[in-house]
Formats: structure tokens, sequence, C-alpha cells
């Protein structure tokens, strides 16, 4: 980072990926198997990039959902609308 916005930018990007990396640890640790990883929202992009790069997770673990609480809200909408 070369000023403070990108600093904090980058800061929140390896938080995020670290928590991502706990949560999976803990998840496999309960499970037995390492997890799958969905990532959404408006970084989520930016953030598997981040957890590919510093080889954080596997890649065949990271599925990218795009619009994942739109697709919910069109289910539920329908599933309301149907019964």
């Amino acid at each position: 980072p070369l000023n403070t916005s990108s600093a904090i930018y980058s800061g929140a990007l390896s938080a995020m990926a670290g928590a991502v990396r706990s949560i999976c640890d803990k998840l496999e640790q309960h499970i037995g198997v390492s997890p799958l990883c969905v990532v959404s929202g408006g970084d989520g992009q930016v953030l598997m990039e981040h957890l590919l790069v510093e080889s954080l997770i596997e890649p065949q673990r990271l599925i990218p959902a795009e619009n994942l609480v739109l697709k919910g809200l069109y289910i539920l909408e329908n599933s309301l609308t149907e019964s």
C-alpha cells in the first residue's frame, strides 16, 4: 500500500482472508474434511484471488456465488407464491 486508504483496504482484505482460513480450519477439525468455501459479495472476487495467491485455500474448495442474496430472495418469493 502506498497511502492510508490502500493500507486500510489491504489490511481489511488480509483480515477477511485470515478469518475465512480460520473458520475453514475449525470446520475441518470438527467434521474431519476440508469444507467448501462459498464466496459472495461485492469484493468476493478480490477475496477469492487473495485466498488463492496466499495459498490459504485450495482452488477446488472455492466456489464463487454472484448475487447470492438476490437468488435467495427469488427462491423465497417463488416458494411463497407456490403455497
